[in-house]
């Protein structure tokens, strides 16, 4: 029995949600759908990537992962079909592969196209469903074809230069905790137990790392590393992205004190 995981930006009350599951539960044998989430904001394939990219390991291997999620205007992109670690994966051809994995893969197959993308997703689905269940490996089904042309995009990466780190806010979660590029690996291969600031808009610097929420003080703003190893600045019972007036795309400066 497959495990199908959906992550879209559909929202909860759109019926074509409900049209994908039944689509997908003509397959035999019928599979376990798990919904990531239906409430990536519209068109952002930044945050679906995100998303995306935490959680898929989290499921068995053989897991079959959609997403649903497009900003670009054409009309006929074709899906891309890949593979990675024994998962497979199922999307646009959007760029939104380069944002989740950041390694390039080699081997990618497409399905093309004809009519109206949003209003033959379910049939579309269904399709590679049916293919996918008779099929164990990829490169067997006919109907999909190798491709070299997928789109790419590039996210921003953070920068470290002496005793600075420049990062950006990568995603704003369902607490209005900010998550940056930044990661625990590159801070600590630049900090070396020296002291720090954490420098955000004009506000007062951050100079401590904290465990856990519950350390710092009710109401109280923390930074920590997060269980995605990301630098997360949040306030302990509050809301840090509406207090600072801080987005995706914002920057984060961290500068470190000079070795003696």
């Amino acid at each position: 029995m497959a495990i199908v995981t959906i992550t879209s930006d559909l929202g909860k009350n759109n019926h074509i949600i409900s049209l994908i599951k039944g689509a997908l539960l003509h397959a035999e044998p019928k599979p376990v759908i798990i919904d990531i989430s239906h409430e990536i904001n519209s068109f952002d394939i930044i945050q679906a990537a995100f998303i995306v990219a935490q959680s898929w390991r989290a499921f068995p291997v053989g897991t079959i992962h959609i997403i649903v999620v497009n900003d670009l205007p054409e009309a006929h992109l074709d899906w891309l079909i890949m593979e990675r670690e024994g998962h497979i994966f199922v999307m646009q051809n959007n760029g939104l592969s380069s944002l989740i994995f950041t390694d390039e893969q080699d081997i990618v197959y497409t399905l093309p196209v004809f009519g109206d993308p949003f209003f033959i997703l379910p049939t579309l689905l269904r399709n590679i469903m049916y293919q996918l269940s008779m099929k164990k490996v990829l490169s067997e089904i006919n109907d999909f074809k190798l491709t070299k042309e997928v789109i790419k995009r590039y996210k921003f990466q953070p920068i470290s230069a002496g005793n600075r780190i420049r990062g950006s806010v990568l995603y704003i979660d369902s607490f209005d905790n900010v998550i940056t590029n930044i990661s625990k690996d590159l801070f600590e291969s630049i900090c070396n137990s020296r002291p720090f600031k954490i420098k955000m808009r004009s506000h007062l610097p951050l100079t401590e790392i904290y465990r856990n929420y519950s350390d710092a003080p009710l109401g109280e703003i923390l930074c920590l590393f997060n269980s995605a190893n990301l630098l997360e600045i949040a306030i302990n019972m509050g809301k840090a992205s509406t207090l600072f007036g801080l987005n995706p795309g914002e920057i984060i400066h961290i500068e470190f004190e000079e070795k003696n």
